[in-house]
């Protein structure tokens, strides 16, 4: 799912830095170009009044006819009920309708024992969400600016499943669900180590210990059987989510070695002495202490997520 989220915002990017000018003007071709493929991509298929029910009107058989409004989109959740109601505007608008959109909500809980907990604005481009019973913005992304794994991650606070029951209170914090049971067996049929109370996320780890399993977020933990495993995974995993590509895969480990390339070998004309070719087809060179792997894989995560990511990656013993 996350692999076909962060494809459909890397679509989007293109879209609006080569169509601004015809879709900027219309709020329509903004939903039909922008917003509707997204919200598809999380789950939510817009022409399902199951699902999504287009420009309802809240505050339904109350008696103050003014403060009616039709949101443009209301996403269902159990029995139908509305758990988060979202404004579009045209991609060339950049005010924020907070008031207008806040209103929805406080109109639509006013009038129905069913409360609504989340409401949205997004012009195709900017997509903010507000959490009403903490009176906070809960995730504010910019498709056309930040990078697409970045937007997936927040925007997966908005993912279906996550909402369906409407009772998610923190959508921005995508990994507090994460899995981290592994999915089956190993390869000899032993099943893997659940993690402990021993566990850890990365950004913590001094190294003291092997750890057994690691868990990036929204995958399953898999196995560590050696001690180059831990930065060959996190090297993968950056290549899997599109954070770590052929494009940007040269990074040093200083002025004489790499730690990653496009191809196996130093700057000085050296072959790697341990290369692991990744998923992406770049070239890691995982001849390191333990100590070294950690450190690298650190900075691998550094240089290519955001500053957070290394804390949301667990190690389990």
């Amino acid at each position: 799912m996350l692999d076909g989220l962060v494809q459909t915002i890397e679509k989007l990017r293109a879209r609006i830095r080569e169509h601004r000018a015809t879709i900027g003007d219309y709020e329509a071709r903004t939903r039909a170009s922008l917003i509707d493929p997204l919200l598809c991509a999380l789950g939510w298929e817009v022409g399902d009044p199951v699902q999504v029910m287009v420009e309802k009107v809240v505050g339904e058989g109350g008696q103050l006819g003014d403060t009616k409004g039709r949101p443009d989109y209301a996403l269902l959740g159990a029995m139908r009920k509305p758990v988060l109601f979202i404004e579009a505007k045209r991609l060339g608008v950049a005010r924020e309708p907070i008031e207008q959109v806040v209103g929805y909500v406080t109109t639509e809980n006013i009038r129905s024992d069913y409360k609504v907990s989340f409401c949205a604005w997004t012009n195709g481009d900017v997509w903010k969400v507000f959490d009403i019973s903490k009176q906070k913005v809960v995730v504010d992304v910019q498709v056309s600016r930040h990078e697409p794994a970045n937007c997936a991650f927040q925007l997966l606070g908005l993912w279906r499943p996550s909402l369906v029951d409407g009772s998610l209170r923190s959508p921005v914090n995508l990994i507090t669900k994460e899995q981290t049971e592994p999915s089956a067996h190993d390869d000899h049929g032993v099943s893997e180590p659940r993690e402990s109370a021993g566990a850890g996320t990365l950004a913590s780890f001094d190294a003291s210990w092997m750890p057994l399993t690691i868990a990036f977020p929204g995958e399953p933990a898999q196995r560590l059987g050696k001690q180059k495993d831990l930065i060959t995974a996190v090297a993968n995993y950056l290549a899997r989510v599109g954070l770590l590509t052929t494009d940007n895969g040269v990074l040093k480990s200083g002025p004489k070695a790499y730690i990653v390339n496009s191809e196996p070998k130093h700057p000085t004309g050296k072959a790697f002495r341990a290369q692991v070719k990744l998923e992406n087809g770049l070239y890691l060179e995982t001849h390191n202490s333990f100590a070294g792997s950690v450190r690298y894989a650190l900075r691998l995560l550094e240089h290519y997520g955001d500053p957070g990511l290394a804390a949301r990656v667990r190690l389990g013993r």
